[in-house]
């Protein structure tokens, strides 16, 4: 009995938590990424690329770190935080070109 009661304890531990980050621009660069938060120990690595934006997405123990770097000057931003119960994460970007880049994770 002690056995089963184990089992099902165990089959309802979550080690990871799907995540959606859209990061756009005003050129009309969109990128789309699905990420698998780590609950715990660290997640996978997520590269993104387009004609103006550089970056990752990855986590660690239930938190999402994005670092984003715009290719017209080489600035790089990093956001980070729990996404978890509907939070966001991310934020904006504006650079003295008014180029703007938008991050919006859940």
């Amino acid at each position: 009995m002690k056995a089963i009661i184990l089992s099902v304890f165990f089959t309802n531990i979550t080690f990871a938590y799907n995540v959606t980050c859209n990061i756009k621009s005003n050129d009309n660069n969109e990128i789309n990424i699905n990420h698998n938060l780590s609950l715990q120990g660290h997640g996978p690595l997520n590269r993104f690329e387009s004609e103006n934006i550089t970056g990752f997405i990855t986590s660690a123990n239930g938190y999402l770190v994005i670092s984003v770097t715009n290719q017209d000057n080489g600035n790089t931003n990093n956001f980070y935080g729990n996404p978890q119960n509907g939070n966001a994460v991310g934020g904006g970007i504006i650079s003295s070109n008014n180029y703007v880049i938008e991050i919006n994770c859940k």
